[in-house]
């Protein structure tokens, strides 16, 4: 049981340092104010939240907390690789050069570690809310 809340703590608090890389590489990379990726800050914003209701579930051993957890991080996670896909495909069309380029690549890479920490964070978080859960009575 302590392995397994070690490594779910950890994968929280990883998950949170890659939405904040997340969320400043999206905020540095905007050159104009109308072409601030809204969608990518949004999903890192929810993202850091989802990772605190993770923790605080964790911490409290509430089941619901950790499924809400393992769903919104899911969803945020996607959309979070969706939007840097989308801003590398994009990127020959605007322009980006130097210093906005290389903060591109740097978000497109984190999204990418992202994804890898999001399904051990999938595993972990599963075996552990079957191991809180309630054992099931025979008919």
């Amino acid at each position: 049981m302590y392995l397994f809340f070690s490594i779910n703590l950890s994968g929280f608090c990883l998950q949170a340092a890659i939405y904040i890389i997340g969320l400043s590489c999206a905020f540095l990379t905007t050159t104009k104010k109308d072409e601030r990726n809204t969608l990518a800050i949004a999903a890192a914003a929810a993202g850091l939240v989802s990772s605190f209701i993770g923790e605080l579930g964790c911490r409290r051993s509430r089941v619901n907390l950790l499924r809400l957890y393992t769903a919104a991080s899911t969803i945020v996670m996607v959309l979070s690789v969706f939007c840097a896909v989308r801003s590398r495909l994009t990127m020959e069309e605007r322009n980006s050069t130097g210093t906005t380029a290389k903060l591109e690549l740097a978000g497109f890479i984190c999204a990418q570690l992202g994804a890898v920490v999001q399904i051990l964070v999938i595993i972990v978080t599963g075996s552990l809310v079957n191991n809180m859960s309630p054992p099931t009575k025979a008919a």
